[in-house]
């Protein structure tokens, strides 16, 4: 996929990780102007599934708060 600011076609792969939906996500830096984004980025159809079942769900509170602070450091490195 594009960049989706500048058009480039060249990245690289900064990390992988697992969506709540459990399917690989890539997020890759754009060689020419640095912004990182998920490629390939998901559908519509998909961030639907993906946010229907997990995001606002109350019984959920608890889980996504644990899940952004363990993640908050990895963010704040890059």
């Amino acid at each position: 996929m594009a960049c989706p600011l500048c058009g480039s076609k060249t990245f690289e792969t900064v990390f992988s990780d697992w969506g709540y939906d459990q399917k690989a996500y890539q997020v890759v830096l754009c060689d020419s102007c640095g912004f990182r984004y998920l490629n390939p980025q998901p559908s519509d159809e998909e961030l639907k599934r993906i946010y229907a079942n997990y995001y606002g769900a109350s019984d959920e509170i608890e889980k996504t708060a644990a899940h952004l602070n363990f993640r908050k450091p990895v963010f704040e490195d890059l």
